[in-house]
C-alpha cells in the first residue's frame, strides 16, 4: 500500500506524483466525488469520504495522494489545491472531500493547499513508481 504523511500546516497532508506542464489556470475547478475527471490532461479523483471509498485498491495507483485534514487530524473539504512544475501551474482544483488523487509524470512538484483564506505550499518529489510522500 502506498503512504502519504502531512503536509505539516494546520489543514493538509499529501504524497505526491507528477503531470504534464500546462499554463496557470484562471479558475480552481470543482472535481465531483468519487469520479475520474480531466483537467489539462491530468487524471484526478476527488474522494475520501467513507471508510469503504478510503479502502478501495483503485486509488493506489495514481502517483499523486493529497489529503487534507485539520490540525487535530479531523478530514477538511472545500481545500483548493494547486500543482506546479518548474513553476508552471499544472493543476488548479477545488474539493469537497479530504483526498485528492492525481496521476502525474515523475519530477520536483509544489503543492499549496489554501483552505478559508490560508496557504501552505511544500515541495514534492514523485518518483517514477508508486505514491511518493516527499511533502514536508
Amino acid at each position: 500500500m502506498r503512504r502519504f504523511r502531512n503536509l505539516g500546516f494546520p489543514f493538509a497532508a499529501a504524497a505526491l506524483s507528477a503531470t504534464p506542464f500546462v499554463p496557470a489556470m484562471a479558475q480552481a475547478e470543482r472535481l465531483g466525488f468519487d469520479t475520474r475527471s480531466v483537467i489539462n490532461g491530468v487524471e484526478l479523483v476527488c474522494t475520501g469520504i467513507g471508510r469503504e471509498v478510503r479502502d478501495d485498491p483503485a486509488w493506489d495507483a495514481y502517483a499523486l495522494k493529497v489529503e487534507v485534514a485539520g490540525a487535530e487530524g479531523q478530514f477538511l473539504g472545500n481545500v483548493e489545491i494547486a500543482l506546479e512544475r518548474d513553476g508552471n501551474r499544472v493543476v488548479e482544483l477545488v474539493c469537497g472531500g479530504p483526498w485528492i488523487l492525481a496521476q502525474l509524470e515523475p519530477g520536483a512538484y509544489t503543492v499549496t493547499s489554501t483552505f478559508e483564506g490560508t496557504s501552505r505550499s511544500g515541495a514534492a518529489n514523485v518518483a517514477p513508481s508508486g505514491q511518493t510522500p516527499r511533502v514536508p
